[in-house]
């Protein structure tokens, strides 16, 4: 009888030290989906979660041929909230990229990016300067109030996703090395290649294309450069890069490759290194 409830015990006890440790891992797994939950609640106005077996990886295509990943879908939508599935085709997936190493070039390239987003210069992005962002693209598109709107709510998206574990951003203060630590980071994730950055991709394309109708213009790609302060005259170079088909528009597959080319490689002499304008001297 003492042997029965001896091994009664520890089986109890074996039962909450399992359920803790799956409670904390469960905790710690939700808090990282967090950020890739809000951007498609944010986007889409649904509660959905993005599964990793979404992903389509066709096994067996030779090299050269294009390869299919839908981790989400980028809508093509319209003021009125209604949208169609357009899904992102990579010619080389995410995952297949080298691991970043942080090269002093590649680090030019994301203070590019985090000068770009410091609208007022102060060495710290923060919710302010991402609101700023709306306003020159108001600007410069002369946007009613109601696209304005909805901008907001898609940049502000992304903001969020930089401070996940941070319930008031208003207070957030990112400032250089924290921001070059934690892209470093995030790129060199599996889960970030195969999951999130789809996802950020489809969002950041959207923010780009303003009217909603599945697809970059120039006038839209001029506002972006000169929502991040780069040139006018760059924008349309890059234009040129990106729409690659020379149709006139950047594409969803077009602008994913530039976006993917821009983050995930190291080559001074990478042809998208000025996606987000003039790399800056360090």
């Amino acid at each position: 009888m003492r042997r029965f409830c001896s091994n009664r015990v520890e089986f109890s006890r074996r039962i909450r030290y399992l359920s803790s440790f799956t409670f904390a891992k469960m905790s710690k797994l939700f808090q990282n989906s967090w950020g890739l939950l809000r951007i498609v609640q944010s986007r889409w106005g649904l509660a959905r979660i993005v599964s990793s077996n979404q992903i389509l990886l066709k096994k067996g295509l030779q090299r050269g041929l294009v390869l299919e990943c839908t981790p989400c879908k980028q809508p093509v939508r319209e003021l009125t909230g209604q949208a169609t599935d357009q899904p992102i085709r990579f010619k080389k997936m995410p995952i297949d990229y080298p691991p970043v190493t942080g090269s002093s070039h590649w680090r030019r390239k994301v203070r590019t990016c985090f000068n770009g987003l410091d609208s007022n210069s102060d060495g710290c992005i923060t919710r302010e300067d991402w609101v700023a962002t709306v306003d020159r693209t108001v600007q410069y598109l002369s946007l009613d109030e109601k696209q304005a709107d909805l901008i907001l709510k898609q940049r502000l998206a992304i903001w969020e996703r930089y401070v996940q574990s941070v319930r008031d951003d208003t207070s957030v203060k990112m400032t250089w090395d924290e921001y070059l630590k934690e892209t470093l980071s995030n790129v060199n994730e599996i889960s970030y290649r195969r999951e999130l950055l789809p996802s950020i991709i489809a969002v950041e394309f959207n923010t780009m294309d303003i009217d909603g109708d599945g697809r970059i213009s120039q006038e839209e790609h001029a506002a972006f450069f000169y929502t991040i302060r780069a040139p006018d005259d760059d924008s349309k170079r890059v234009f040129n890069v990106m729409d690659s088909n020379k149709d006139g528009f950047i594409s969803m597959d077009e602008f994913a490759e530039g976006f993917v080319e821009f983050w995930l490689t190291e080559d001074p002499n990478n042809k998208y290194n000025m996606f987000f304008g003039p790399l800056v001297q360090m």
